[in-house]
């Protein structure tokens, strides 16, 4: 007797590709497309989101310095272990040197981290509010037949939040992680040259 689990469910090669070619929708770029400008990104920013963007950058830079000054510091307090391995009142005393600049950089590194991520964030939460409503105001633009055959509430909405939340992970994101990391490549190279050697 069978039953309905019994029947054969396999997936013939022909099914598989015309499957295969409704999932592959991405366009592919022409030779003679040229590639997104990097200014272009924060075309909608007006004074008040280059303050912040000027702010989340100082923030970005004084929280990249952290690692290099850490690394400078704590190779200073292996050196106080070393250099007064059979003195311990002397080891102590260099110890208590270096703790103060620990904590100096503890309290500069924190707000700068909140300034930078805060900063950065709003600036690319302002920004996307302008963008979407240029997007809305472009959309609301169309040709009435357009909103018959191309347009519709699924595609509107859809195009707008896959792209918007890119775009916010662009700005607010991805440039404050680069700044972080070309300060503290460029603190790396002038402070810790030595080690590398």
């Amino acid at each position: 007797m069978a039953t309905a689990y019994d029947e054969d469910h396999s997936i013939s090669p022909s099914q598989n590709d015309d499957t295969d070619d409704r999932r592959s929708t991405i366009p592919a770029a022409s030779a003679d497309e040229k590639p997104f400008p990097f200014f272009g990104l924060l075309c909608y920013a007006d004074k008040v989101d280059w303050l912040l963007m000027a702010l989340g950058t100082v923030g970005s830079a004084i929280h990249g310095m952290a690692f290099p000054i850490g690394y400078l510091l704590l190779g200073k307090a292996l050196d106080a272990f070393g250099t007064n391995i059979n003195n311990q009142e002397a080891m102590v005393h260099a110890l208590y040197k270096v703790v103060p600049y620990v904590w100096y950089m503890a309290a500069a590194t924190f707000p700068a981290g909140m300034v930078e991520i805060s900063c950065w964030i709003y600036s690319s939460e302002r920004q996307l509010a302008c963008m979407r409503l240029e997007y809305l105001r472009s959309v609301l633009n169309q040709e009435v037949g357009a909103f018959d055959t191309d347009l519709t509430t699924a595609n509107i909405i859809t195009g707008v939040t896959n792209h918007m939340n890119v775009i916010q992970d662009a700005i607010g994101e991805k440039v404050m992680h680069f700044t972080i990391i070309l300060n503290n490549n460029c603190m790396i190279s002038k402070v810790l040259w030595r080690s590398c050697i």
